[in-house]
């Protein structure tokens, strides 16, 4: 198949003359469609397990969410203007972290008719009970990381902070005592 139609069909945004088919995001999501680590649907686009696992969660020393992404693939998902991310519970029976952007348009003025665009990360299995209790955060920091013997190291500057939101179901959480919230 002749490369430019696999990237017409890997993501609906590029039905728009105003994505740059070389934009840095398209190749690294093409890489994992390619190997059936990604899915799309009418501007979301779903990765799998094997990709998940090049992003992380955690919490900084000072307590504020952490986005690690590993090192290599920093710039192709930066390349994307995102503007929130969301810890989302229980939607197709899974947890998510979702990057969203308001408009993935590269190429013109971010206006008129915009395209947006989510990315979902699936999450291991209550991955995201730790955060039962914590909904009032409202930012996350992204972080590079390097992935050492498996866990992800995450460097000591961030590279942006963006709005956080929880969805989903998060009412069936226990409630966590006010001092673990410290």
């Amino acid at each position: 198949m002749h490369s430019s139609r696999k990237r017409n069909e890997l993501l609906p945004i590029l039905k728009s003359n105003n994505f740059d088919l070389y934009h840095p995001f398209i190749g690294w999501a093409a890489s994992y469609y390619k190997g059936g680590a990604l899915r799309t649907d009418q501007g979301n686009v779903f990765m799998g397990e094997r990709a998940a696992r090049r992003f992380s969660i955690g919490l900084d020393d000072d307590n504020v969410p952490v986005f690690g992404i590993a090192n290599d693939d920093v710039e192709a998902v930066l390349s994307v203007k995102w503007s929130s991310v969301a810890f989302v519970r229980g939607v197709q029976r899974k947890d998510w972290v979702v990057l969203a952007c308001k408009d993935a348009r590269v190429n013109e003025p971010r206006a008129d008719d915009p395209i947006a665009l989510r990315m979902w990360l699936p999450t291991s299995i209550g991955l995201l009970d730790g955060w039962v209790g914590f909904t009032e955060i409202e930012t996350i920091r992204f972080k590079e990381t390097t992935i050492y013997k498996g866990k992800p190291i995450a460097s000591s500057e961030f590279l942006t902070v963006l709005p956080l939101a929880f969805k989903g179901n998060w009412e069936k959480a226990a409630e966590v005592p006010a001092e673990v919230k410290k």
